[in-house]
């Protein structure tokens, strides 16, 4: 099933093959669906299983994963928690204003679910976790911290759950930013079509004779005639009067 060479700039290829599929085919694409999710959890288990072999006065066992060219999970077990830490880069510093606020959410969440996870968010600065493992301290670099108590991570359901939730963190969060992107821009638009119907409701109409403007020379103003002449019905008239004319 998994290819002996991949696809260029891929690193791993299912093969398939269409003319023998099983009869349970819909079993066979969940569980093509699931492959990074699994390759992901075989760390996240790992971790999870060393967790409470961990001496209470050793600094812990860590892990560094490279899973993007220019992000990193950071993966520390400790007597008594799990902590996990996402790198992720912001292109656009307005992706990095709308994270702040979003990952704000899980912040807070903590004061109204008290068996959830604590969450830290940092921004440029990496966290005391990383100190003297050469993390990346930019402006486009934001970090976040989860730190999972061994009610999160248990053998069971529980755990599957944790795992499906956290490998998917990146995705979710760029997710929610270009959806919030979407929305502000569609808001700005339905704004902008209210004001210019303000405007075009504010605009006033002249009605009757227009006012008489005469030039210097006591002659009728060149548009004031053609105002008139197109008021008696004669386009002709009135088109040659709005043509300018040079001497």
């Amino acid at each position: 099933m998994l290819a002996a060479q991949t696809q260029p700039s891929q690193s791993v290829t299912l093969i398939i093959d269409l003319d023998n599929l099983p009869e349970d085919h819909s079993q066979l694409a969940h569980k093509c669906a699931l492959l990074k999710r699994n390759c992901m959890a075989s760390l996240f288990v790992k971790f999870f299983d060393l967790q409470p072999q961990v001496d209470p006065k050793s600094d812990g066992t860590r892990a560094v994963i490279h899973y993007r060219p220019e992000e990193t999970i950071y993966i520390h077990a400790l007597h008594d928690r799990v902590t996990v830490i996402f790198s992720t880069v912001f292109q656009d510093p307005d992706d990095m204003l709308i994270g702040k606020l979003f990952m704000q959410e899980f912040v807070e969440s903590r004061r109204r679910l008290d068996r959830a996870p604590q969450v830290l968010y940092s921004y440029r600065t990496p966290p005391a976790e990383l100190r003297g493992m050469n993390a990346v301290v930019n402006d486009q670099v934001a970090y976040i911290t989860f730190v999972l108590g061994p009610r999160h991570i248990a053998a069971g359901p529980v755990r599957q759950k944790t795992i499906d939730l956290i490998q998917m963190l990146r995705n979710y969060l760029h997710y929610h930013l270009k959806c919030s992107k979407a929305y502000i821009q569609m808001r700005m638009r339905a704004k902008t079509v209210e004001f210019l119907k303000v405007i075009n409701r504010a605009r006033v109409e002249t009605t009757g004779t227009p006012v008489v403007t005469v030039a210097p020379t006591g002659e009728i103003s060149p548009l004031y005639a053609a105002a008139l002449a197109a008021k008696s019905g004669n386009i002709a008239e009135a088109t040659e009067s709005r043509i300018p004319r040079f001497s």
